[in-house]
């Protein structure tokens, strides 16, 4: 039986930017690990399942020569390999927590050490293709 576009459930695009405070960078896998266990931390496992959020792996493809345009242009020298963007995909009740939970991500665990981050949320979207379109501006 097919769903109706109204009973459908709605979902935004959350673009968010990391920024590394120290030298060593991370890998993506490990900005990922380290994404999963602060939403569960925060969201648990009930809230986890009812807003349903979605790492958009194919994000971070794109994020390498993006930075150094986005920076380019506000006179910043920042290094690609202090920042990174991720888009995560979820339901659209539940944005502000995801903004929150994003926020109190302070550190990524590496294999030597723990670096410490700082998350802004840049914009949220209704679409993945406008979320890539202001992630690249």
């Amino acid at each position: 039986m097919k769903l109706k576009p109204s009973q459908k459930p709605k979902k935004r695009y959350v673009v968010f930017e990391i920024k590394a405070s120290s030298k060593p960078s991370f890998t993506d896998k490990e900005l990922f690990e380290s994404i999963e266990s602060n939403l569960d931390r925060f969201f648990g496992i009930w809230g986890r399942a009812l807003s349903t959020p979605m790492l958009l792996k194919e994000t971070l493809a794109s994020n390498k020569e993006t930075n150094t345009k986005l920076r380019a242009n506000e006179g910043l020298e920042i290094s690609k390999k202090f920042q990174k963007q991720v888009i995560i995909k979820i339901g659209h009740k539940f944005t502000d927590e995801l903004k929150v939970a994003m926020a109190l991500l302070t550190q990524i665990k590496t294999k030597t050490t723990q670096i410490k981050v700082s998350t802004t949320s840049i914009t949220t979207s209704g679409t993945i293709k406008s979320a890539k379109e202001k992630m690249a501006k």
